[in-house]
């Protein structure tokens, strides 16, 4: 009898814990899993990518490989990378975090602009999505509008 009910307990703490991760937050977890599976085999795409779980269900992907090529961009004055970039870095500071690693180390690690003012920039860039400068469905709006 006392196995059954501790048994019964661990069954209820096994399913009570996994309650707690969403199915966004597993399916990340699985992405970020073949990410790194495939960055190890040499996918220098799949080492660039963040993935970040969003709301219940739905999981963002980022791609930071074109930061050090658009980085020079900015700092020789194209406001529209710099503005793009900046969106990009916030975003992955606010995912950077002990479940997300990748976002961390692309925001310490990666070749952001020398000098620029990431809030000033943010909210230029939101004002480009409301006019309809930036596309929509573009990541820097996406991710604004979840910001």
């Amino acid at each position: 009898m006392r196995r059954c009910a501790g048994t019964a307990a661990l069954l209820a703490l096994a399913m009570a814990l996994g309650a707690c991760s969403t199915h966004a937050e597993r399916t990340a977890e699985q992405l970020r899993a073949v990410a790194a599976d495939n960055c190890a085999k040499g996918n220098q795409a799949a080492c660039s990518t963040v993935i970040q779980p969003r709301g219940d269900s739905g999981v963002v992907i980022r791609s930071t490989f074109s930061v050090n090529v658009l980085t020079p961009e900015c700092d020789n004055g194209d406001m529209n990378v710099c503005r793009q970039l900046a969106v990009l870095y916030a975003e992955l500071l606010a995912w950077c975090g002990p479940k997300n690693t990748q976002a961390c180390d692309a925001v310490h690690q990666a070749t952001w602009p020398h000098e620029w003012d990431v809030s000033v920039l943010i909210e230029e860039a939101r004002q480009k999505c409301a006019r309809g400068e930036f596309k929509a469905e573009s990541d820097t709006c996406d991710a604004l509008r979840n910001m």
